[in-house]
C-alpha cells in the first residue's frame, strides 16, 4: 500500500503592516558608510546612506546633506557630494600612505561620526582567486569561490563585470548598453574553519563575450577590519 502526497505553494505578497513587528523599534545605526582609500593618486570616494527599515521596502536611502572630510594628522581632505546618490568625492586627488592612520569625519543631523583605520600593503604575489575558466566559442565563463583560504595576508578582491548588450532583436532599434555587476571575494589566512564544508561556500560566475570586460582589483585589509569580517562571517556565511 502506498500513499502519494502532493503539495503546492503559491507566492503571496504580504504588506509590512501585516507582520507582528512593533512600530516603536529603534535603529541604533544612523549612517551606513561604504568606501575605502587607495595608494593610487586619484579622487577618493565615500558613499553614505541610511539603514532601511521593513516599512521602507528595503530601498536604498542616500544621505546627500552631510559634511565629509578625511584627516591623517597632517592634512585634511574635504569631500563634496555628487548628485543625489549619496556619493561624495574628495576635492583634490590624494593617495593613502602605508602605516599612516586615516580618520573619516562625517557631520550629519547635528551629530559627528568618526572612524579610523590604517593602510596595509598587499602581498606582492598576485594569485587570482579564480577556480576555473571555460571557453566555448566566443563565450567565456570564469568561476571563483567567494571565500579562499591559505594566504599569507587577508585581502578583498573586487570583480567588476561590464557586459555589452545589444537590442539587435529589435530591427528598428540600434542601441548598445552595458550591464555592470559587482562581486566581492575574500582571501583568508590559515585553513578552512572547523565545522565548515567547502561545498557550502557560494561560487561566483562571471560570463560574457570576448568583447566584454572584467576589472579585477585587490584591496588590502587592516587587522581591525579583518577581525570585524571574521566576526561577521561567523554569524552569517559560516554559521552552520
Amino acid at each position: 500500500m502506498g500513499i502519494a502526497l502532493f503539495c503546492s505553494c503559491v507566492k503571496e505578497e504580504i504588506d509590512a503592516n501585516q507582520l507582528s513587528i512593533p512600530k516603536t523599534y529603534e535603529i541604533a545605526t544612523e549612517v551606513i558608510v561604504e568606501g575605502y582609500l587607495t595608494d593610487e593618486m586619484s579622487i577618493q570616494l565615500v558613499k553614505l546612506s541610511k539603514p532601511a527599515k521593513i516599512d521602507d521596502s528595503c530601498t536604498f536611502i542616500p544621505i546627500n546633506t552631510a559634511e565629509v572630510f578625511v584627516t591623517n594628522g597632517d592634512t585634511t581632505y574635504w569631500y563634496n557630494v555628487l548628485g543625489n546618490d549619496g556619493i561624495y568625492q574628495s576635492h583634490v586627488p590624494f593617495k593613502a600612505e602605508s602605516g599612516k592612520v586615516y580618520t573619516l569625519h562625517i557631520l550629519y543631523n547635528n551629530k559627528k561620526y568618526t572612524a579610523s583605520d590604517s593602510m596595509n600593503t598587499t602581498d606582492s604575489i598576485i594569485n587570482y582567486p579564480i577556480k576555473s575558466v571555460r571557453v566555448g566559442g566566443s563565450h567565456i565563463e570564469i568561476h571563483s569561490q567567494e571565500h579562499n583560504f591559505g594566504f599569507l595576508k587577508p585581502a578583498i578582491w573586487t570583480f567588476i563585470e561590464r557586459r555589452l548588450d545589444s537590442l539587435q532583436r529589435f530591427p528598428h532599434i540600434e542601441i548598445d548598453f552595458f550591464h555592470t555587476r559587482f562581486f566581492l571575494l575574500y582571501n583568508h589566512t590559515g585553513s578552512l574553519p572547523q565545522g565548515l564544508f567547502p561545498s557550502s561556500f557560494s561560487s561566483t560566475l562571471v560570463s560574457g563575450a570576448e568583447t566584454d570586460s572584467l576589472e579585477i582589483v585587490k584591496l588590502s585589509i587592516s587587522d581591525s577590519y579583518y577581525n570585524y569580517l571574521i566576526s561577521y562571517f561567523n554569524i552569517t556565511d559560516w554559521n552552520s
